[in-house]
């Protein structure tokens, strides 16, 4: 039986993943997962066989501006809308940081909750 890691989102939000530059620098070979979800919505680093991807980029710098030019991000806005990657060779439970920049849009009287992180076996 295969795990799955599901980002998910299951309302109205706009998710991004960056990395911070000014943090001590992390040797590529030691990234198991990176996606800055800014123009596509496979890692740029990670393994997305069988990945399940529901939705898009936002378009028309819909997403958060970071200052280096980026501005899009994954639009999950709408019931069902998430990102779904198998957790081999993308996650280690014994060692890691799992870290994401999230920019809400929701109207909290819609909805009781939103999934940011799921490790589903």
């Amino acid at each position: 039986m295969r795990t799955f890691v599901a980002l998910s989102i299951l309302c109205c939000a706009v998710a991004l993943a960056a990395t911070d530059t000014s943090l001590t620098p992390v040797a590529r070979e030691d990234i198991l997962f990176l996606a800055h979800f800014d123009e596509s919505l496979l890692p740029e680093i990670g393994n997305s066989e069988g990945a399940i991807l529901p939705t898009k980029i936002t378009i028309g710098g819909q997403g958060f501006p970071l200052g280096d030019g980026r501005q899009e991000a994954v639009d999950l806005k709408g019931i069902g809308k998430c990102l779904t990657f198998g957790a081999e060779d993308n996650y280690n439970a014994r060692e890691g940081t799992i870290q994401m920049w999230i920019l809400p849009k929701w109207d909290l009287d819609s909805y009781a909750h939103c999934i940011f992180f799921q490790l589903v076996p």
